[in-house]
């Protein structure tokens, strides 16, 4: 129950607006001596929002229920985290520059796409785990090789081209990998945002001297969805992925006039994805405070994946299980999709490392 309690405070902490009687309510909770301030710093470090939650929750009214170490330990979070995403600018510039030159405009995407067009006011607010950049399937080569030139390297085989990203990237002292796309979204899902619509409605700037773009926010929050939804299977798992949903709330806040919601929820209809959408967007109503459209008012299926993975935030065994149950059946259907996979599926059934890789995933201890 403690970390059910923990889970209601932090979402309340990132809302986007609190009632007078529930910011009350989670004031009460907060200072009861039976809240659990460890579970809740977990938490919160976890669903990789602790560098923002300090403000946000002063925001909401609730930062000065905060425990002094509590306070200093997301303070010290967002400081190292503006830190790292000053370096990670930086390297975005040079990146650019070195593509640049070789006549390449390249489109950053999801997290940097946030860091670069200041979504959050403050830039060590979010937290970014690698860097992705959309370019031409034609020149990804030539682009890679011009990384290559600063050092980078590959870091995994990750079986391109079968995959929609070159392998990943990285280098001694870099802040971030770095994953050139050819394509926004993974197989069977590419179609539902293609390649062609992101370079089209991207918009170009300039960061750190260099030429880049950034998607449209109807591109940025259809992504959003699809990334958490349905390439990592998030409301099939049963995942809550605050970050994502955060993202996609501040996107309809910061550019509520520029999206389209009848055309995100007819796109994702055309892609039977309309429970996947309808989790998220609930997800972000119910526990950010995202007024929904009439338009995307969710339906019984995503209502009741929901209110199994809120259950689940305080359950995290029965996630964990879930989790490792579902992903072969899952990844067989996303091998099947697709041509390049299929043919790589039948190579991996021949080799035993694959094997083990999948028993150690299912029994909790690896991933596949």
């Amino acid at each position: 129950m403690s970390r059910a309690i923990a889970f209601r405070f932090l979402c309340g902490c990132l809302s986007q607006g609190l009632t007078d009687p529930r910011r009350a309510e989670l004031r009460e909770i907060a200072q009861s001596q039976a809240f659990d301030w460890t579970t809740f710093v977990e938490l919160a470090s976890r669903q990789l929002v602790a560098p923002g939650l300090l403000a946000m929750a002063g925001d909401n009214g609730l930062g000065d229920v905060l425990p002094g170490d509590v306070t200093d330990y997301f303070d010290g979070m967002a400081t190292l985290n503006r830190q790292r995403n000053e370096a990670i600018l930086a390297e975005i510039g040079g990146l650019g520059s070195v593509l640049n030159a070789v006549s390449v405009v390249p489109v950053v995407m999801k997290g940097g796409a946030h860091l670069v067009s200041s979504l959050y006011a403050d830039p060590g607010h979010r937290v970014m785990l690698d860097l992705d950049l959309l370019v031409s399937a034609d020149r990804i080569d030539d682009c890679a090789a011009a990384l290559r030139s600063l050092g980078y390297e590959a870091l995994w085989d990750n079986g391109y081209p079968a995959h929609h990203h070159y392998p990943p990237l990285g280098r001694n002292g870099g802040p971030v990998s770095v994953e050139l796309h050819a394509a926004a979204l993974d197989d069977p899902f590419s179609r539902l945002l293609p390649a062609d619509e992101m370079f089209r409605s991207a918009s170009a700037m300039q960061v750190r001297g260099a030429r880049v773009a950034v998607p449209s926010p109807q591109a940025r929050v259809i992504q959003a969805v699809a990334h958490a939804q349905l390439s990592n299977h998030g409301y099939l798992y049963g995942e809550i992925a605050l970050r994502e949903l955060l993202d996609v709330a501040r996107l309809s806040r910061t550019h509520r006039d520029e999206l389209d919601w009848d055309e995100i929820r007819d796109r994702f209809a055309a892609a039977r994805a309309t429970v996947a959408l309808g989790y998220h967007v609930g997800a972000a109503n119910a526990l950010l405070g995202l007024p929904v459209p009439s338009q995307m008012q969710t339906n019984a299926m995503a209502r009741a994946f929901l209110a199994a993975a809120v259950w689940q935030a305080s359950h995290p065994h029965v996630l964990d299980i879930r989790t490792r149950l579902l992903r072969p059946g899952l990844q067989v259907r996303r091998a099947l999709s697709r041509r390049a996979l299929r043919r790589r599926l039948l190579d991996n059934l021949g080799e035993p490392a694959w094997y083990r890789r999948h028993w150690s995933a299912l029994i909790g201890r690896g991933r596949p």
